[in-house]
C-alpha cells in the first residue's frame, strides 16, 4: 500500500474546524436563552448520548483503518456491510436497555433527566451508526466530503436547535430536535456507506470475514468503553451528584479550544493507516519515525495555542458568557493542559500494530487506581473532585500505553519520543509567552486586544518553527499550498 500524505489530514482537519467553528455558536447562544438549569440538562443529555454511543459502538468502526488498505472492493463491501449492520445491532442493545425503567435509572442517574429517557434511548440509537462517517472518509480519501460534512452538519444542528428554542422555548422541544438532528445524520451516514458498492458484486455480509473484524474490535472494543469512561465518567458521575446549575458550569470547562481536538483526529487517522503499513513490511524503524513526527508535530501546532488560551482565559469567557458562568475559568484552564496529554499519541502505535489487546490492559489497570479515586473525590469535593478525575482519567492509560508501545518497538523510553524537539517547542513557546502573561496580568485587556495579541503570540512561534523544521507541516508543503491559492485566485 502507498503512504498516505499528511496533507489528506489538512482536509479532514479544515471540516472539523469548520464544524467547530459553527458549533461555537451553540453554547453562547443557550447559555444565555436558557436558565442556569435547563443549560445544564441540555449538557447532560449530549453527555449521556455521547457516552452511550461511544460504549455501545463497540470501537467497531475503527476496524476499517486495520482492514481496508489491503482489500479488494468486494472485500471492502463486506468490511462496510458488516460493520453498519453489527453497529445497528449494538444500537438496538442501548436502546432496549434505555427503556427499562430500572438499568435507564442506572445510566442517567438523575430524577429530571429521566423525564428524557425515551429521547436519550432514541438519540443513542441513531447516534452509534454515525460513528461509522470518519473512517470511511479516511479509508476512501475522500477530501471533498472530509471539508463539506462537518461543517454542514454543525450548521444544522445549530439550525435546527437554535430555531427550536426560539420557536418553542422549551428544554422538551430542545432534546427532540437533537433527535431529529440524528435521525437526519444517520440517514445520510447510511446513503454515504451503500452508495458506492451497489454495483460491486458481493455480499454486504461475510460470517467468516466479521469473525476476523470481531478479533481485531473485541479487545479495542472493551478499550473504547474503558476510554469513554475514562473520559467521562467524572461527567456521569456528576449527573448524579452536582445540581443542573452547577453541572452546567463544569460543562463549560470542556468547552475546548478551536482546532486543537480535529486537528488531533485527522493527523492520528492519517498516521494511522500510514504506520500500519510500514509495520506489516516490517520497518520498525519507520513506524518509529512515524510515530515521533506524530508527536513533533501535533506539539509544534498546540503547544503556543494552549499557553495562549489557558493566558487569556478571563478575557475569552467575559466576552462569551454571562457572568455567572465565570466560575468556569479554573477548571477550564486546567482541562486545557489535556490536549499536551492528547499529542503524545499514546495508542496509536497499538491501533497500527493490531495489538490492540495492549490498549485493554492499559484501562484495566488504569481502572484499579482511577474508578474508586473518581468516586470519592466527585462525591465528597463535587466538580473541583470531577476535573482532576477528568485530568487523571486522561492520562493513567496513557502511561500503560507508552510502556506497552515501547516493547512493541523495542526502544527505550529516550527513543521513544523526540524529546529534544519536544523541549525547543515548549521553550519557545514558554520564553514568547512570558510578556503576554505579564501584560495580561496588569492591563485590562478587551477580547479584540487580547485577541491581536494571542494571535501575534502563536503565529510569532510557529514561524519560528517553521524555520526550524518542527511545525506541523514543512516549508515545501506551505509553499505549495500556497502556489495553489495563487493559482486559483487567478
Amino acid at each position: 500500500m502507498s503512504r498516505r500524505s499528511n496533507s489528506f489530514a489538512l482536509f479532514t482537519a479544515t471540516g472539523r474546524i469548520l464544524a467547530m467553528i459553527a458549533g461555537f455558536l451553540m453554547p453562547i447562544f443557550l447559555t444565555r436563552y436558557l436558565t442556569q438549569e435547563n443549560y445544564g440538562l441540555y449538557s447532560q443529555f449530549n453527555v449521556l448520548v455521547g457516552f452511550m454511543s461511544s460504549i455501545f459502538s463497540f470501537g467497531m468502526q475503527s476496524n476499517l483503518y486495520y482492514y481496508f488498505p489491503n482489500s479488494d472492493e468486494q472485500r471492502r463491501k463486506a468490511l462496510v456491510g458488516n460493520t453498519y449492520f453489527t453497529m445497528i445491532v449494538f444500537a438496538l442493545v442501548a436502546f432496549v436497555l434505555l427503556l427499562i425503567p430500572a438499568t435507564a435509572k442506572l445510566f442517567i442517574g438523575n430524577e429530571k433527566l429521566m423525564k428524557f429517557s425515551l429521547l436519550v434511548a432514541i438519540g443513542i440509537f441513531f447516534s452509534v451508526p454515525i460513528l461509522l462517517i470518519f473512517p470511511l472518509f479516511v479509508t476512501r480519501g475522500d477530501k471533498t466530503l472530509s471539508v463539506i460534512y462537518p461543517p454542514a452538519e454543525a450548521l444544522l444542528r445549530i439550525g435546527i436547535i437554535i430555531g427550536t428554542a426560539l420557536v418553542f422555548k422549551t428544554i422538551e422541544a430542545i432534546l427532540l430536535s437533537m433527535v431529529v438532528y440524528h435521525v437526519l445524520q444517520f440517514v445520510f451516514v447510511t446513503f454515504y456507506a451503500s452508495w458506492p458498492y451497489r454495483k460491486v458484486k458481493g455480499n454486504w455480509f461475510d460470517w467468516g470475514l466479521l469473525k476476523s473484524q470481531f478479533a481485531y474490535a473485541a479487545p479495542f472494543g472493551l478499550s473504547v468503553i474503558l476510554n469513554t469512561v475514562f473520559h467521562r465518567f467524572d461527567k456521569m458521575l456528576c449527573i448524579s451528584f452536582i445540581t443542573p446549575e452547577e453541572y452546567a458550569i463544569y460543562s463549560l470547562a470542556f468547552y475546548g479550544i478551536p482546532g486543537i481536538h480535529q486537528v488531533y483526529e485527522s493527523v492520528a487517522e492519517v498516521n494511522i493507516l500510514n504506520m500500519s503499513a510500514a509495520y506489516k513490511e516490517n520497518k520498525i524503524q519507520e513506524t518509529v519515525s512515524l510515530a515521533q513526527s506524530y508527536v513533533t508535530r501535533l506539539m509544534s501546532f498546540s503547544i503556543p495555542v494552549i499557553l495562549g488560551v489557558c493566558v487569556f482565559a478571563n478575557v475569552i469567557f467575559g466576552f462569551l458568557f454571562p457572568p455567572e458562568y465565570v466560575k468556569a475559568i479554573p477548571f477550564f484552564r486546567i482541562y486545557v493542559f489535556s490536549f499536551v496529554i492528547g499529542a503524545l499519541g499514546a495508542g496509536l502505535v497499538l491501533r497500527a500494530t493490531g495489538k490492540t489487546r495492549y490498549t485493554l490492559k492499559a484501562y484495566l489497570r488504569s481502572a484499579v487506581i482511577y474508578l474508586p479515586f473518581a468516586y470519592f473525590s466527585i462525591k465528597y469535593y463535587g466538580t473541583w473532585g470531577a476535573i482532576f478525575t477528568a485530568m487523571m482519567g486522561i492520562l493513567l492509560p496513557k502511561i500503560f500505553q507508552i510502556s506497552f508501545e515501547m516493547k512493541i518497538l523495542d526502544v527505550s523510553f529516550w527513543q521513544y519520543m523526540p524529546w529534544k524537539k519536544i523541549g525547543s517547542i515548549i521553550l519557545l513557546s514558554v520564553l514568547f509567552l512570558l510578556p503576554v502573561a505579564l501584560l495580561n496580568h496588569f492591563v485590562k485587556l478587551n477580547v479584540f486586544v487580547a485577541g491581536g495579541i494571542g494571535l501575534v503570540y502563536v503565529l510569532a512561534v510557529w514561524l519560528v518553527e517553521l524555520n526550524r523544521g518542527l511545525f506541523i507541516v514543512s516549508k515545501e508543503t506551505l509553499k505549495g499550498y500556497l502556489k495553489k491559492i495563487k493559482v486559483f485566485r487567478k
